[in-house]
């Protein structure tokens, strides 16, 4: 499927006016990884227009979160340390509120509480709900969702308004899953090449201005496939010499170092 902008119909209820713009984010945590790096650097660029970032629980330890930049509007909807079931009571509320004020609710990730949450905050209150899709559905629920919930999940995503994934392939399960076509787009992941100059050039730099660096940031798993990365630079490094910086942890670490 072609790559084409993804489109929200907005709500035409009798609140709309008193409505703040933008839309409500929902992630499960501000675990360090790529989806919610993404998530929080888009709730910052849009939180001029009214969009917030509502996160479900807290990590057992605040400082082990990921940083929220300065003009990202945050609501925590729990206490840290506090289990998510136990804050439900005041959570819930919280994200129907939050949901009402906004045009539409946006889970962060295809797999998860915030998904469940934010389909049941944007139909109390009638918005629209749009996934964000970062991986695999299938691969997804077979890696981190107990089998008890994929069948709950799999409903969620077939009666989603819209659907946008980061890479064409990540469209295929959703639509095997039951999503119409023309419910789902693709808008793949933006890169800010300033920011990425201004680290490069900063004295923390993890890379030499005279020598080429390929840098990856994904989490060390199969589906990244950085052993065939690995073996193209064994293959081509003595002509044209270079760096590999792998950023990242995951479940082939070990595998990995080996390898390299």
């Amino acid at each position: 499927m072609a790559d084409r902008p993804a489109t929200i119909g907005a709500p035409t209820d009798d609140d709309d006016r008193h409505r703040a713009p933008g839309v409500v984010f929902v992630v499960d945590e501000l675990a360090n990884n790529g989806a919610v790096h993404i998530t929080v650097d888009l709730a910052r660029r849009w939180a001029p227009g009214g969009t917030l970032l509502a996160v479900l629980r807290r990590l057992p330890d605040p400082g082990a979160e990921l940083a929220i930049p300065p003009g990202c509007d945050v609501r925590f909807l729990t206490a840290p340390g506090r289990r998510l079931r136990s804050g439900l009571a005041r959570a819930v509320p919280d994200l129907l509120r939050t949901s009402r004020r906004r045009a539409a609710v946006l889970a962060a990730s295809e797999i998860g509480t915030g998904l469940l949450l934010g389909f049941l905050a944007a139909r109390a209150t009638r918005r629209p709900f749009v996934v964000a899709v970062h991986a695999d559905l299938d691969d997804a629920l077979t890696e981190w969702i107990p089998a008890r919930l994929h069948r709950l999940t799999r409903w969620v995503h077939r009666h989603a308004d819209g659907a946008i994934c980061v890479a064409p392939a990540l469209a295929d399960p959703l639509r095997r899953n039951g999503l119409d076509d023309s419910r789902i787009a693709v808008v793949r992941n933006g890169i800010d090449l300033d920011a990425v100059r201004r680290a490069a050039a900063g004295p923390e730099s993890l890379v030499d201005k005279d020598v080429p660096a390929i840098v990856a940031t994904g989490r060390l798993a199969p589906q990244k496939a950085y052993d065939n990365l690995i073996r193209a630079h064994a293959l081509v490094v003595g002509d044209r010499p270079h760096r590999v910086l792998l950023l990242n942890d995951g479940p082939e670490r070990e595998t990995l170092q080996a390898l390299a």
